[in-house]
């Protein structure tokens, strides 16, 4: 049987550490590194329990992979799925961005002094 500390390490460790990974390299502020770094160190804990074969916190760990897992895939950014959920004013305001970017490449007439006044 573990004892309490092996749990508590098990329950506590994955989520500290993608905390403190994240808080080291936030260099991009994007949520989803918090869950690959729980899920790299839950993974460390499947393998170390998984070698000393010490059962409860090792399904403690693959416990803690799927809950970051689907975590992460909840916090994926769905940026194609948005235009769609907004339905006729998305798709308006799509159309309008898409005019005035077509607009500001056209080329436009330059100060240029008149032919003979050089």
């Amino acid at each position: 049987m573990a004892d309490l500390l092996t749990l508590a390490w098990a329950c506590a460790w994955p989520p500290l550490f993608g905390a403190i990974w994240s808080y080291l390299f936030r260099s991009s502020p994007d949520p989803s590194r918090f869950y690959e770094a729980w899920i790299c160190g839950a993974l460390g804990g499947v393998l170390s329990y998984g070698v000393a074969w010490d059962l409860v916190p090792l399904v403690i760990s693959v416990l803690q992979v799927v809950l970051a897992a689907f975590l992460w895939w909840l916090s994926r950014r769905r940026r194609d799925r948005a235009p769609k959920l907004a339905g006729y004013k998305g798709r308006a305001l799509l159309a309008a961005l898409v005019r005035k970017a077509s607009e500001a490449v056209k080329p436009r007439p330059v100060l240029r002094p008149a032919p003979g006044r050089v």
